[in-house]
């Protein structure tokens, strides 16, 4: 019941990556996490093309109808493939760290399956990203015991160095992304969603 179920999140999110492809503006094609600017050119020189990223979130905030979470800090960490549209990259380390509900009171966010993250350019130095198979659990006694996997697309924002006044070096993240329960079928989950933002610890760009 559980496989069958997560299956159909799997297909769900494979889904809304063909939908990004298909809704996304003319520039949208081959996307490449980029360690430089290249100059302002669009596009990305294979020796500088990433195969991994690793990002530190502050503060994000999970929300239920039964009370939010937050945790102080989160990580994630990812191997990513070459050249494609959309970018692929496996999951190596996504975990959660300090969560408390509104009143103080100490819970858990705990990574059950590492999945993918699709990465798709759709304008200069943006795009957007949808999960695959991503799922964890929150705890936080006694309002909530319940598995989730983000459903939807979020932003992929590419470094603002080094324009003037810019200080990010560029990420992912999303407000209120929905969050769909993983459970088993026979546990009640309350609805959810995400908000939060996942900056590079080293500046990133998004090219083709």
């Amino acid at each position: 019941m559980r496989l069958t179920k997560v299956f159909g999140l799997t297909v769900i999110t494979a889904v809304a990556a063909m939908a990004l492809i298909g809704a996304a503006p003319a520039i949208a094609g081959n996307t490449a996490l980029c360690s430089t600017n290249n100059g302002g050119l669009l596009t990305c020189p294979i020796e500088k093309q990433v195969t991994s990223f690793h990002s530190v979130a502050l503060n994000s905030g999970f929300l239920t109808t039964v009370g939010n979470v937050t945790c102080k800090e989160a990580l994630a960490e990812g191997s990513v493939l070459g050249l494609a549209a959309p970018q692929i990259s496996h999951l190596t380390k996504f975990n959660w760290t300090g969560c408390t509900n509104s009143l103080g009171g100490a819970c858990t966010v705990t990574t059950i399956k590492l999945g993918l993250i699709l990465f798709l350019k759709t304008a200069v130095n943006l795009g957007a990203i949808v999960y695959d198979n991503l799922i964890f659990r929150i705890v936080c006694a006694p309002f909530i015991d319940c598995e989730y996997t983000p459903v939807g697309a979020a932003h992929l924002l590419g470094s603002s160095l080094p324009l003037l006044g810019g200080e990010s070096n560029g990420g992912f993240g999303g407000t209120k992304l929905t969050l769909a329960p993983a459970s088993p079928l026979d546990v009640p989950c309350p609805e959810g969603s995400w908000d939060y933002f996942y900056e590079s610890l080293t500046p990133l760009w998004v090219k083709t």
